[in-house]
């Protein structure tokens, strides 16, 4: 009986209760074996064991091979089990039980054995083949709890026949494997067992999740002669690369690298697999490995005198810069023929983002085939996907076609004889972010060879190699490559990354966001790749107030949160705003305040006090800004579909609502039961109210460098963090000079300028 106490009354509550189970016998225990209610079944379990122990065994067995129902066996197989008298003869009778849960059950209780007998292992072994596949998933589970060489080959062939619908029979058989191989009496006795190429691609794909020497070791000897994909093959590398021997290594480069002889596409992916598990344990690579990165970086940067027109991504105006959402994709076109197309359907029908090409002279007759939507077919074609051709001049739109409405490219002639011989460039842009279909463009099959889709950029993949192993031997040939003006701009992009990857500037690093964009003015980006070549600072510093000076406000935000990096880069904004190149409001900024403390910069508390002295306060300016938006929120004009929209353009990157963005910042499911006071504040303001599990950490690097992020997580030598953009990078424990918590959001504070963009 409760007594329960409720608005200071106390009532009792009358709850049935369950029969004494201490004063009944045995044979009453055994009946009640077969009770409906789970707990009574268990709890008589116990009592037979605690009160009867082994004098209970006869009757049991007794149970066991009577009229019995399947509960009471399959309870009383437990008491024979935890009083060791569960003997051979009785589990073999119970492998042929007619009640999948009895035979289940048998296998569930050998698994708790601490040690097999040659007899146990039979038992399994049979329940493996058994016709049910809840049967069969307990007994690959009893076998990952007792490796043996001798179940390896049982599991690989129960996997081979597991059907594809039954997903959680193919993951317990994959554990089991998995756990075969944490022995290593068993990998020392793999090669014995002469297992096929399919078989040992099945224990290949297990023993990525085995973090040992010995199976990385064994894995690395598989790699010469298995036929695995290149996408399995890249997981396989970084793992031996991450857990194997010296001499595992000095194979897997060798063997990987004759792999992928003449195809220099997949010896750059391989290779930055090897140098991200080196990364995760914190040691070099090896002189091979090393000489194998330095050679294919000089054939990567070869000059092609064919080389097709360059491409880069941008997000929509007014929108975070995400990952790129063109990919290259297969298409058919109406003529029967297929081709490479840049294509954002791969990327998800919401990914939005815009191509553009590099500047080109325009011939004659431009085509291409285009296939996408524009929006339901049921509702009219909205002009949210487009390709468009510009003046490379003047940014004019000179032609424009939109979506066919058709999963089948066809075919676009522009004809402009007023415009023969100019320098143009094209423009592809997504902007339909419908999750719901029909919003995605595929544009390819361009008459101008070089527009046409390439899968593998050779230039930045060499950069990559440049920035990722360090090859400061390749310093002189980067430094011609960005003198010669004959080059693609995006290829001298590259070999000035690659140089700031081996000698890094944050002043120089800001720039290049702004090159890739063909209204960019000649002279300035010649001006960058001097600087990246000269390090000239009075030449950089007018680079930077010609930049400054011709950008947006929010570009100018992103610029001066890129200067801040390095203490060369903080004092270069400083002097920007002291010039009067820069406004002073830039030096107010939370994100920027907070890294230069932490560069220490001379004077920097004084030269800012005096340069923000005239502005209104950061709090006032925020307050006034809230408060406008406050007077003009109107709940009758308010748009759920607008507010969705922004959410996936501003905020999807790292917050998430139901099934729809990242799980990275916290949350928001559940934000619309806030007061609109609080989302203001909390949208406009994000520094006001900070969760300390979301605050930014900053990081002060050996190099001088200083970044900010969320961390995510320890990859062994490697930490995870997150920036505001909700993008993933890692930073190796050894290269951290310091480490401490931010009192500020990694949110970005310039919403209330880049929402009124968008709207």
């Amino acid at each position: 009986m409760w007594r329960i106490v409720y608005r200071g009354t106390e009532q009792q509550l009358e709850l049935p209760v369950a029969p004494n189970l201490r004063e009944l016998t045995l044979a009453q225990l055994t009946e009640k074996l077969g009770d409906a209610n789970l707990t009574v079944r268990t709890l008589a379990t116990n009592e037979i064991i605690d009160r009867f122990g082994v004098r209970a065994v006869p009757s049991v067995r007794e149970l066991m091979s009577d009229e019995s129902s399947p509960t009471q066996r399959a309870h009383g197989l437990w008491v024979l089990s935890r009083l060791n008298q569960l003997d051979v003869t009785t589990a073999n009778s119970l492998t042929r039980d007619e009640s999948r849960l009895v035979r289940t059950h048998l296998a569930k209780s050998l698994s708790e054995r601490d040690a097999w007998q040659p007899e146990d292992f039979l038992v399994v072994h049979r329940l493996l083949n058994d016709s049910d596949a809840f049967v069969r998933r307990a007994a690959a589970d009893a076998l990952g709890r007792h490796p043996h060489i001798e179940n390896v080959r049982l599991l690989l062939s129960l996997l081979a026949g597991v059907s594809d619908a039954d997903t959680h029979l193919r993951h317990t058989t994959k554990i089991a494997l998995r756990n075969q191989l944490r022995e290593n009496t068993v990998i020392a006795k793999l090669d014995d067992l002469r297992l096929s190429e399919s078989d040992r691609r099945q224990l290949a794909s297990v023993a990525i999740a085995v973090p040992t020497a010995n199976a990385a070791d064994w894995l690395a000897k598989q790699l010469k002669e298995l036929a695995a994909k290149d996408s399995d093959y890249e997981s396989y590398v970084q793992h031996v690369a991450r857990h194997g021997s010296a001499a595992s290594l000095e194979r897997l480069a060798t063997d990987t690298r004759k792999r992928f002889e003449g195809n220099p596409a997949s010896q750059h992916l391989q290779l930055l697999a090897i140098q991200t598990g080196l990364e995760q344990r914190g040691v070099a690579g090896s002189r091979t490995i090393r000489d194998w990165a330095e050679q294919l970086a000089r054939t990567l940067f070869t000059v092609d005198a064919g080389a097709a027109v360059s491409w880069n991504h941008s997000p929509l105006p007014g929108t975070e810069r995400k990952n790129n959402a063109w990919t290259v994709q297969q298409r058919r076109c109406d003529d029967g023929k297929q081709a490479a197309f840049f294509c954002t359907l791969p990327s998800g029908e919401a990914a939005t983002g815009v191509l553009r090409s590099e500047a080109f002279v325009l011939p004659e007759t431009l085509s291409f085939y285009i296939a996408g939507h524009g929006g339901h077919p049921k509702n009219p074609l909205h002009k949210k996907n487009v390709v468009r051709l510009r003046s490379a001049k003047t940014g004019r739109v000179l032609a424009e076609t939109f979506t066919p409405r058709n999963d089948t490219a066809r075919k676009i002639d522009w004809q402009l004889p007023q415009h023969i011989g100019e320098s143009v460039y094209l423009e592809l842009v997504d902007g339909d972010n419908n999750a719901g279909g029909y919003a995605w463009l595929a544009v390819g099959r361009f008459s101008l060879a070089k527009l046409s889709p390439q899968e593998f950029s050779r230039f930045r993949a060499a950069a990559d190699l440049v920035q990722r192993f360090q090859l400061k031997e390749l310093q002189p040939d980067l430094s011609k490559l960005l003198a010669d003006d004959k080059l693609q701009t995006a290829q001298r992009i590259a070999a000035a990354e690659a140089l700031l990857g081996l000698n890094s500037d944050a002043r120089l690093s800001a720039l290049l966001p702004m090159l890739g964009v063909p209204i960019t003015t000649d002279s300035l980006r010649d001006g960058f790749f001097e600087g990246v070549r000269r390090r000239d600072d009075k030449q950089i510093g007018e680079i930077l107030a010609v930049a400054m000076a011709s950008v947006s406000a929010a570009q100018q935000t992103a610029l001066a949160n890129s200067l801040v990096g390095d203490a060369q880069g903080g004092e270069a904004l400083l002097k920007l705003v002291t010039d009067g190149k820069a406004s002073a409001r830039l030096l107010t900024l939370p994100t920027v305040r907070q890294k230069l403390e932490v560069l220490k910069i001379r004077n920097a508390d004084t030269r800012i006090a005096e340069l923000t002295s005239r502005l209104p306060s950061q709090n006032a300016t925020i307050a006034k800004l809230i408060a406008s938006r406050r007077e003009s929120f109107s709940t009758t004009a308010a748009s759920a579909a607008r507010g969705l929209e922004l959410f996936k353009q501003n905020c999807a990157a790292c917050h998430r609502v139901e099934k729809e963005g990242a799980l990275i910042a916290p949350q928001l499911d559940g934000i619309g039961l806030r007061p609109v006071d609080r989302l203001l504040e909390d949208v406009l303001d994000p520094n006001r109210n900070v969760d300390a599990a979301f605050r930014s950490t900053t990081i002060i690097l050996n190099s001088g460098k200083v970044r900010t992020g969320l961390f995510r997580r320890e990859q062994g030598a490697t930490l995870v963090f997150a920036d505001d953009k909700g993008k993933e990078f890692s930073i190796g424990k050894a290269e951290i000079e310091e480490r401490s918590k931010s009192p500020l959001s990694p949110m970005p504070g310039n919403f209330g300028e880049k929402l009124v963009t968008t709207q």
